[in-house]
């Protein structure tokens, strides 16, 4: 953080920003490459995986727009020198990230048939459709999470941790999924295992990168303490931005 504050303004506008906006083009690439190797399986399998884009959509705004706010505070309290604000508000920004998980949890298999069935009446698109999403939001966790650590790198002024956390990710997805659409002949479901796995990788590397390498964040859930008014101000700075993000996602239901 002493180095952020002695660094030249061009200079750190480029070594942050450059950085992030890498990360932000390798995050597209899941669902680009996804369709990519998902085409060459079937014309069923891409209108289904096609149809699934709104939920990950909606889901990547709500981590986002959750980061965002979570990663505001963070750095407010990483600035006024509030060590113990700072981890209670990567604390609760963890519980935020984890009740969006359950709610999409409960989506995929409470409410991905229905939504699917709202698009098509083809039996075939709808169960493949429905294997993707019940998989993804199942292990949403992971994208939650990621997206959890990667903005702790942002207010620690380390985004280079961040374009590894997402890289990996995205390589991980890149190489697995021939290997699962193709090779264990999974089709649409190898899909979603590849990037669940491709996350829940970049999560546990997100995990130890903030353990080993940004001492000003200590994560002890044991001193985890509820603080609503910190909760209202992640929240308060962070809807606007999930809002802005799932205006995309509406716009490609409708």
């Amino acid at each position: 953080m002493h180095k952020l504050e002695s660094m030249d303004i061009r200079h750190l506008v480029i070594s942050m920003s450059v950085p992030i906006a890498l990360s932000m083009l390798l995050s597209a690439l899941y669902n680009i490459i996804d369709s990519m190797f998902v085409a060459g399986y079937s014309q069923q399998a891409l209108l289904s995986i096609s149809l699934c884009y709104p939920i990950q959509t909606l889901m990547i705004a709500i981590a986002c727009g959750i980061g965002v706010g979570f990663n505001t505070v963070l750095a407010r309290y990483l600035g006024e020198q509030k060590p113990e604000m700072a981890s209670q508000s990567v604390l609760n920004g963890m519980l935020l990230a984890l009740i969006s998980w359950l709610l999409f949890l409960a989506f995929g298999f409470l409410g991905s048939g229905w939504f699917l069935g709202l698009f098509t009446r083809e039996a075939e698109v709808i169960a493949q459709g429905d294997a993707y999403l019940k998989i993804c939001c199942g292990f949403s966790f992971a994208i939650f999470f990621q997206i959890t650590f990667e903005r702790i790198m942002q207010a620690t002024g380390r985004p280079m941790y961040n374009l590894a956390i997402q890289g990996t990710g995205a390589l991980i997805n890149i190489i697995l999924d021939p290997v699962f659409i193709f090779t264990f002949n999974l089709g649409v479901a190898g899909a979603a295992i590849a990037t669940v796995i491709g996350q829940v990788t970049a999560m546990g590397l997100g995990i130890w990168i903030t353990h080993r390498k940004v001492p000003e964040i200590h994560m002890d859930i044991r001193k985890f303490r509820w603080d609503g008014p910190l909760m209202l101000r992640i929240l308060q700075i962070g809807i606007p931005a999930m809002v802005m993000q799932a205006v995309m996602s509406f716009m490609s239901v409708f």
